[in-house]
């Protein structure tokens, strides 16, 4: 397969001719990189907050490559796009990306045709809310609320103008960005809006609305390129420029467009962190079997069986237990990276979309047009054949469903990112937690139960009820365990399945059952002979 060496991209890393910000020392840059890491993502490099736009022209064919691009490198906090052409009878499951949220506007919520469409995948870290008072009429657009812990947030706009649309169209919109602007907040509009800004505004109205709403246009690279023509009708817009520390035209050739991205300078803290999440594991790197089994043997484990109370009795098997396991393996946490790929991906998948990037570049039609046909055909293949091949080797039903599962992507629901109470917004992670429990344990009626009397456990009524549905003669009883049985059941634990709650894993207890069975096995006869369970 053919490999290009070049994959460059213009970029404008603020600029210094704008709308309305002349001379405001910012620089442009050209062929940013030839990186390959580059390839195939948004290419934003600064840190801050993320977003791009793109129209789409169809997101079904394309949604494969979407959340692949989204996941390779986390490296978009928001994605709109345009022209989805999306249907009620096409459910979210269907282009959902794991990691984001799906927030879309079909055509037909507007206007009684079909085609166009808008959709945002907004990080399912963000803190954010759908402002839907501000999408008026007709408009395709969606507009977002982003929260930020210590700022004031910002109004997001992902818009769709068609081509088509008449003059009407603006006075509508303008009707949005009028109710927006009446907030006192930070505005940032981007979309397909279909006015070609390559040698300046083409359209007056537009360009006399923008400007009286103190709103600068930021991309100045062309959006849209044929053989016959460069044009710039994808643009982001912001009423405060300065908060804007890069903006990128990058050359991904999912469609006939090129997305528009920019950074938005923010605090660290304030935006999450979707490349990287802390894991906690056991370190088995210095674990030795025999080690380890020697010194659980030396630990008095008949102190379990001279307690005679239940719960103590455990707590002491877990104190024993785990001062040994803690000693040899070591819990221990650490970052790592997000990075999900999906495992039908192919070095010869990532070449034709680096080298359908290029010739889409180099306006090389009849290539582009191959090999943007090659990687789709590329990836529908390595799908069916790994989901095909990983169905029929499977070896149980938890491993089955496991790729089943995989054909169809499954909304997550992730720990709340901040909480709004009577008493203002909540960030901090334990205060959320707190702000829950209290919720939640205050959610009966008060006046429920009266609060001059306590509530009395009739255990009579228990005995009663299975007295007149159990014959007298008879008897129910749950017979001892041996240690043998316990020893048994140790020895032919499944050491795939996952580790509990108290953390330790099949492997370790099936691994030490010589040594623990007579504890374990005293243990569950004291609950059975005292009727308690112990945890």
């Amino acid at each position: 397969m053919e490999v290009l060496p070049e994959a460059n991209a213009c970029v404008n890393a603020n600029k210094s001719e704008l709308v309305g910000e002349k001379g405001s020392g910012l620089q442009s840059e050209c062929q940013r990189t030839n990186d390959p890491k580059l390839l195939n993502s948004f290419g934003l490099q600064k840190r801050g907050l993320k977003i791009a736009n793109l129209n789409v022209q169809h997101i079904l064919p394309k949604i494969e490559e979407i959340r692949l691009t989204l996941n390779e490198k986390k490296s978009l906090h928001i994605l709109g796009l345009c022209e989805t052409f999306l249907n009620p009878e096409l459910g979210d499951n269907l282009i959902e990306v794991n990691g984001y949220d799906t927030i879309r506007k079909d055509r037909h919520e507007t206007q009684d045709k079909t085609g166009g469409g808008v959709l945002v995948y907004i990080n399912n870290l963000m803190a954010y809310e759908r402002r839907k008072d501000l999408e008026i009429g007709n408009v395709e657009s969606i507009w977002l609320q982003i929260n930020f812990p210590s700022t004031k947030p910002i109004l997001l706009c992902s818009v769709y103008r068609p081509p088509d649309m008449k003059v009407d169209w603006i006075d509508a919109f303008e009707l949005e960005i009028s109710k927006a602007s009446s907030l006192d907040l930070e505005i940032i509009i981007m979309g397909d809006i279909n006015i070609d800004y390559a040698q300046g505004c083409s359209n007056n109205k537009w360009s006399h609305m923008i400007q009286c709403h103190g709103l600068t246009q930021l991309i100045d690279n062309p959006t849209r390129v044929t053989y016959k023509s460069k044009k710039i009708i994808d643009h982001i817009y912001t009423n405060k420029f300065d908060n804007i520390i890069e903006t990128f035209v990058p050359y991904l050739a999912l469609s006939d467009h090129y997305p528009v991205c920019l950074t938005r300078k923010t605090n660290v803290k304030e935006i999450p962190d979707s490349s990287h999440k802390i894991i906690t594991y056991r370190c088995f790197k210095k674990f030795n079997e025999e080690n380890f089994i020697k010194e659980l043997q030396c630990k008095p484990f008949n102190n379990v069986i001279e307690e005679h109370d239940t719960d103590k009795a455990l707590n002491i098997w877990y104190s024993l237990f785990n001062n040994v396991l803690n000693k040899h393996a070591p819990i221990k946490t650490k970052r790592v990276k997000n990075v999900q790929r999906p495992e039908w991906l192919t070095p010869e998948i990532l070449t034709a979309r680096q080298n359908r990037d290029y010739y889409h570049k180099k306006h090389d039609l009849d290539r582009y047009r191959f090999w943007r046909n090659k990687s789709k055909s590329l990836i529908d293949d390595a799908k069916n054949k790994f989901y095909k091949t990983s169905i029929e080797q499977a070896k149980n039903p938890k491993e089955l469903w496991k790729y089943v599962k995989g054909l169809n992507q499954t909304k997550s629901s992730p720990f709340p990112s901040q909480l709004k109470t009577h008493n203002g917004v909540i960030t901090e992670t334990q205060h959320i937690v707190d702000a829950f429990n209290k919720h939640f344990i205050n959610i009966a009626p008060k006046d429920s139960l009266s609060t001059s009397q306590s509530y009395k456990f009739d255990s009579n009524k228990i005995y009663e009820e299975v007295a007149a549905k159990v014959p007298q003669d008879t008897w129910f009883y749950i017979p001892l365990i041996t240690v043998a049985e316990v020893k048994d059941c140790l020895s032919n634990l499944n050491v795939a399945k996952a580790t509990g709650i108290d953390q330790i894993s099949p492997r370790i207890l099936k691994l030490s059952s010589e040594v623990i069975s007579p504890s374990i096995a005293y243990i569950i006869n004291r609950s059975i002979t005292a009727g308690i369970f112990s945890f």
